[in-house]
């Protein structure tokens, strides 16, 4: 009985533990056969926390009122962990210190007074760091003292930290429990790096500074975790590392000055991430190793390498952010990974500020410019829904190097090139708006085999689309209009297909085929561009039922001779090719 008892580390398992409980009950030759009597000899091991009906229904099936079957049955009803219980109590007693704090009062008192009254008796004991209030008998002059404090035999620690200042040991948690920065602001308590091998743990409005060891600030190792409302740093390593064998919650965070990743997620460990600040990371979130993190109201900005670095064959969401100005990459992609990234705007127009990284000498600011929005090679994939992307200036999206994301529906702007395919990359491009790129809409080469599908690919500098030095792909019912020279430009053994699309209005050719330049061109609608509706120099495509009319000059334009603008140049007009 005293080991059933004791066993309260996940409230799942209690149809079981009813069961078995009130199997020795009946078995005892000493137990009551009233239920009145029956409920009184089960109050000595109920456990607590439990609510009111539940444990009368159980002390009905001890008097024979009920059986094990309804026991079972409101089981998924009253399932509360202990993580559960920490976090009501540490969310009330931050509550309550912070406002105490800012109108002047006791805040140790009353972070005391809402902690105890969030809890259920005899599962959490409430510690007070520093000078006792009015209420507080005993008070712990460190962090790692109260946490290292005997308790009730079951019981958590709920360490609330009362008076502004530093406490700068490292502690190392290998049981449940809650930390409580009492301050009115998250800056006003400061603690050391954090070791986290607990089942359950709460950290709350507190600020976490690595002690200047080569290792991560916090380093959850195991268990399920919470943090929120934290301020955390690293000059030396990553500010938040989650384990194999971690459940991470991460809630209203500041992560600013770390030397490698802002929040590192590794070898299957998981974490959720909301409405927090990653600033001046060397990367803000990287998830490796089968790893899985979802990232929600999330704010990236000026990380040195990537906004959020997926690889290694992990998996995640990033939804609802902004990412601006990182250095490699707003969202890097690759070696299997394949996260879904929905209404985020990334924006990679201008530089990168100094970050600062750790050497063996000094920490020494290295600024780094922009190279894209979104970045996927070696194998990534992942899908893209509903994004604003923009700058970049290599690309705003660059697919190489085996590549192959969904991107449907996203505003893919103000690039040196807005999508740009190369190294045997792939990618599928649906409905999405290319546009305003200073050099090609798409620009595809090297192998790069992509298909664009109901894109509008307009207004950019250069070509719509450049497809060129062996490049292919598929561009398919696509509106291509408005860009500074051809729409479609092919060349230099490149072979796409050019199927129904719609090209008008484009200040040179609507298609040119250039220079060795191969393709099939079937069934498109070529009209209002400036000089040719297609125009052939040099290339060999292969062209069926297209309808080129009403164009500037030529509506199909054949060009033979030593040099594209030499003496001999021959034009011929064609109704239709």
């Amino acid at each position: 009985r005293q080991r059933i008892a004791t066993k309260r580390d996940d409230l799942v398992a209690l149809g079981s533990l009813c069961y078995q409980c009130c199997a020795a009950f009946s078995d005892a030759a000493d137990v009551p056969t009233e239920s009145a009597a029956a409920a009184a000899a089960m109050a000595q091991w109920m456990p607590k926390g439990l609510p009111d009906d539940f444990v009368a229904l159980v002390q009905r099936c001890l008097g024979g009122e009920s059986s094990i079957r309804s026991i079972l049955g409101h089981l998924p009803l009253y399932r509360r962990s202990l993580l559960e219980l920490l976090r009501s109590s540490a969310s009330a007693a931050a509550n309550a210190a912070r406002r105490a704090a800012r109108s002047g009062g006791n805040a140790a008192s009353a972070a005391l007074t809402a902690a105890q009254a969030a809890i259920v008796d005899g599962s959490i004991a409430v510690r007070i760091v520093g000078q006792p209030g009015e209420d507080c008998d005993v008070a712990f002059a460190t962090v790692a003292a109260a946490l290292a404090a005997p308790l009730p035999r079951d019981a958590a620690a709920v360490v609330v930290i009362a008076p502004p200042g530093e406490y700068p040991e490292e502690l190392v948690l290998n049981r449940p429990a809650a930390i409580i920065g009492a301050g009115a602001f998250v800056d006003d308590v400061s603690v050391g790096a954090v070791t986290v091998a607990a089942t359950e743990l709460v950290v709350r409005n507190v600020r976490v500074r690595s002690a200047g060891s080569p290792r991560p600030t916090i380093d959850i190792l195991e268990g399920r975790v919470e943090i929120a409302h934290c301020d955390v740093c690293s000059r030396f390593d990553d500010a938040i590392r989650v384990g194999s064998l971690a459940n991470c919650a991460l809630r209203g965070i500041i992560v600013h000055e770390t030397a490698r990743a802002g929040i590192r997620v590794v070898h299957g460990g998981r974490a959720m991430i909301a409405s927090s600040l990653f600033e001046q990371c060397s990367v803000g979130v990287a998830v490796h190793g089968g790893a899985s993190a979802a990232a929600r109201e999330c704010a990236v900005s000026r990380c040195l390498s990537a906004g959020f670095e997926f690889g290694d064959f992990s998996r995640g969401s990033v939804e609802d952010c902004d990412v601006e100005g990182c250095g490699r990459a707003g969202v890097s992609v690759s070696d299997g990974a394949a996260p879904s990234v929905r209404r985020t705007r990334i924006t990679q127009e201008g530089k990168a500020l100094p970050v600062h990284v750790a050497t063996a000498a000094e920490n020494r600011a290295t600024p780094q410019t922009t190279h894209c929005a979104v970045e996927v090679h070696h194998g990534g994939r992942g899908v893209f829904e509903d994004n604003v992307l923009r700058g970049g200036l290599t690309a705003t999206v660059a697919v190489h190097s085996g590549g192959d994301p969904v991107m449907r529906s996203n505003m893919i702007q103000r690039g040196q090139t807005c999508v740009y395919v190369h190294n045997f990359g792939f990618g599928t491009f649906e409905n999405n708006s290319i546009a305003f790129a200073k050099i090609d809409g798409v620009e595809i080469k090297d192998g790069g085999n992509p298909v664009l599908r109901g894109n509008s690919i307009e207004n950019n500098g250069n070509q719509g689309a450049n497809a060129h030095t062996g490049g292919q792909g598929r561009l398919e019912s696509n509106t291509i209009c408005r860009n500074g020279k051809s729409g479609v430009q092919i060349s230099s053994e490149a072979n796409p297909v050019l199927l129904r699309n719609k090209i008008y209005d484009n200040q040179h050719c609507g298609i040119s085929v250039l220079e060795s330049g191969q393709g099939e061109i079937e069934s498109n609608d070529v009209y209002d561009n400036r000089y040719a509706g297609i125009a052939i120099s040099r290339g060999n495509p292969i062209m069926r039922s297209n309808n080129a009319h009403d164009n500037g000059l030529h509506d199909v334009m054949f060009l033979h001779a030593e040099s594209p603008t030499g003496p001999d140049r021959r034009h011929r007009r064609v109704q239709s090719a």
